[in-house]
C-alpha cells in the first residue's frame, strides 16, 4: 500500500486543520511529509504588517491578533484573485512547491484547503482530502461561508465519507486521521 501524492485538510477556520497536518507527519514515521498551505504565499505577501505589529510590542500568536488580521488576509486574497483574474492565483503559486516534494518523495500534507478549486487541485494530483468538523465551530465570515456552500455542493459524497469530527483532544484528532488514513489503505 502507498501513501496519496498529497493530503488536503479541508474544514472552517480554527477546526484543527493545522493540528491534523502536524499528528500525520508526527504520528506516520515511514513517509517524508512537508506541511505547506495554499495561504502561505498570501501570508508572506502580507509579512510586512504582522512584523509592524511585533515592532510594536503586538503578540501576532494570540487568537484575538489572529481574529483581528482576518479581515486583511481576506481582502488581499480577493483582490490578488481580481487582479490576476484568476481565483486559482493560490494554487499556482503553491504548485511549484508541490512539485519539489514529489521530487523528492516528500507527501505534502496541505493544511488549509478551503475552495472547491483547491479541492480539484489535490484530487488532479492523485491526492485525498480529509474533512475536518469541529461542533460549534462555523464560517468565520461571508467569503468562507460561500466558499463552503460550493465545496458542500461539489463534494457532498467526499464530505460524507472523508469527514472527521475534532470533539476531544489533540492525542484524539491525531489518532483518528492516521486511523482514517490506514482503513483507507493508504500505507
Amino acid at each position: 500500500m502507498s501513501m496519496p501524492r498529497l493530503v488536503g485538510f479541508c474544514g472552517y477556520a480554527r477546526v484543527g486543520k493545522d493540528t491534523a497536518a502536524e499528528q500525520v507527519k508526527t504520528r506516520i514515521k515511514n513517509y517524508a511529509f512537508e506541511i505547506m498551505g495554499y495561504a502561505d504565499a498570501l501570508k508572506s505577501d502580507l509579512d510586512l504588517c504582522v512584523q509592524w505589529a511585533k515592532k510594536h510590542g503586538i503578540d501576532t500568536t494570540t487568537d484575538r491578533f489572529k481574529e483581528i488580521i482576518r479581515p486583511m488576509y481576506v481582502l488581499w486574497s480577493r483582490v490578488a484573485k481580481d487582479l490576476a483574474e484568476d481565483d486559482g492565483i493560490w494554487v499556482e503559486r503553491l504548485s511549484p512547491k508541490i512539485t519539489m516534494c514529489r521530487k523528492f518523495d516528500t507527501v505534502p500534507l496541505i493544511k488549509d484547503v478551503r475552495y472547491f478549486y483547491e479541492i480539484d487541485d489535490i484530487l488532479a494530483r492523485n491526492g485525498m482530502v480529509i474533512f475536518i468538523d469541529r461542533p460549534g465551530f462555523g464560517p468565520k465570515n461571508d467569503e468562507e461561508f460561500n466558499s463552503f456552500l460550493l465545496i458542500k455542493e461539489k463534494y457532498s459524497h467526499l464530505i460524507k465519507t472523508n469527514t472527521i469530527i475534532n470533539d476531544s483532544t489533540i492525542d484524539d484528532l491525531g489518532k483518528k486521521v492516521v486511523e482514517f488514513m490506514e482503513t483507507r489503505c493508504l500505507f
